[in-house]
């Protein structure tokens, strides 16, 4: 089963650093089969939901707004290490 256009936009902002592009998430969206228009509504449902932060740029040169997006920080970083192993990763917990 496919993950939800939500769930990929999301996975796919918080591995950037940084904001991104909301005509970049836009093709994106179009390269696998979506409709700009939807991949803009689910991000300002993403952002209404305090799950991804927005700003809007105008231009002096257009008339039209650049809309950027980046996740909001997890809310908790939890660590975790195997010596045995010499492994250290992390969890990351949005909710």
């Amino acid at each position: 089963m496919k993950p939800s256009l939500k769930n990929r936009i999301l996975a796919y902002i918080r591995k950037q650093e940084g904001f991104v592009n909301g005509g970049e998430l836009e093709r994106l969206g179009e390269s696998v089969g979506f409709k700009a228009s939807n991949v803009s509504r689910r991000c300002r449902e993403l952002h209404n939901e305090g799950l991804l932060e927005r700003k809007i740029e105008k231009s002096q040169y257009s008339k039209i707004a650049s809309v950027w997006y980046a996740a909001t920080p997890p809310k908790e970083i939890i660590k975790y290490c195997v010596p045995s192993l010499g492994l250290k990763f992390e969890k990351r917990n949005y909710e």
